[in-house]
């Protein structure tokens, strides 16, 4: 049952002892890119409960944050769950979190020892991340940390055969199998991904894109930061605030690309134009706002820089 595709599954591996289990995909199917827009989400979901303007808009706001968790946890991406870790933690620092929150910590120990074993279990694969000695035995390191580092090498060689432009849009993937049989790997000469953004663009479209790419996404975060700093100026908290959460969000997508390739660009462009929208809705606002009164008689205006 996918709901009408909207609530696909991959069949994957998800640790040890743990082989063809679902992971949840969403409507493309591909968990890790699913986890990747919810986790986005989850800051507009914290804005909603902090910034609401009525306990039903908190309730809902608390409701879709722990949706978009579930389906980040139930998507079993590990480099997920890093990004969201970042969230979390930004966001906390920003509303510098009310210490009664910490109560919920019980809570939410308890939560992670009742969570699916698949779920536990994809955790306990963060230990193969280093290498290290337990009981005198060398952890045993995990295939698919191999296998990402094997394809953003290869992305790495394409670039610096092909510096300047690229070797075009969409074709990493044509020539992964030569530089895979020239380099040599443990994975096969088939067609991959380089599970990274930036090298995928760097690969692709060469020093020229890449610094394209990364101007746009300073100018998303610059927006962003402009269009909060005019809220703040007409005093529309509620907003500011929300341009923050959107900076979050794409902060944790920035932290992602850097372990998933850009499958699915609809949604990084979809964030750009959140930016520039948000900014132009600023300025409109700041427009509106009343002018000051001009001086009576021979009164001095109020110097407000300085006031």
């Amino acid at each position: 049952l996918d709901y009408f595709g909207f609530a696909r599954v991959k069949i994957a591996h998800i640790a040890e002892g743990l082989s063809d289990r679902p992971r949840a995909g969403g409507p493309m199917g591909e968990p890790l890119a699913f986890g990747q827009q919810l986790m986005v989400l989850v800051p507009l979901g914290l804005w909603a409960i902090t910034q609401a303007r009525s306990w039903l808009g908190r309730f809902g706001g608390a409701f879709a944050t722990v949706v978009c968790m579930a389906g980040v946890a139930l998507s079993f991406s590990r480099s997920i769950y890093i990004a969201l870790a970042v969230v979390l933690v930004l966001f906390t620092l920003h509303v510098r979190l009310n210490p009664r929150f910490l109560l919920f910590l019980p809570l939410l120990l308890v939560l992670l020892q009742v969570a699916p074993p698949e779920f536990q279990a994809r955790i306990g694969t963060f230990d193969a991340l280093v290498q290290n000695e337990e009981n005198g035995q060398e952890v045993e390191r995990d295939n698919s940390f191999e296998g990402r580092a094997i394809e953003m090498l290869m992305a790495a060689y394409v670039f610096l055969d092909h510096p300047v432009v690229g070797v075009g849009g969409g074709n990493f993937v044509e020539h992964y199998p030569t530089y895979i049989r020239e380099y040599g790997g443990s994975l096969k000469d088939e067609k991959r991904n380089p599970h990274n953004y930036y090298l995928e663009v760097a690969a692709e479209h060469g020093a020229i894109g890449l610094l394209l790419f990364c101007g746009i996404m300073y100018m998303t975060l610059t927006r962003l930061q402009f269009a909060r700093g005019l809220f703040k100026r007409t005093g529309d908290h509620r907003l500011a605030e929300l341009a923050v959460a959107l900076q979050i969000g794409f902060v944790g997508y920035m932290v992602s690309a850097i372990f998933y390739h850009g499958s699915y660009p609809r949604y990084l462009w979809l964030q750009v134009t959140l930016a520039i929208i948000t900014a132009a809705i600023a300025k409109q606002s700041l427009a509106e706002q009343p002018a000051a009164p001009a001086p009576v008689g021979n009164a001095p205006a109020l110097d407000t820089a300085t006031a």
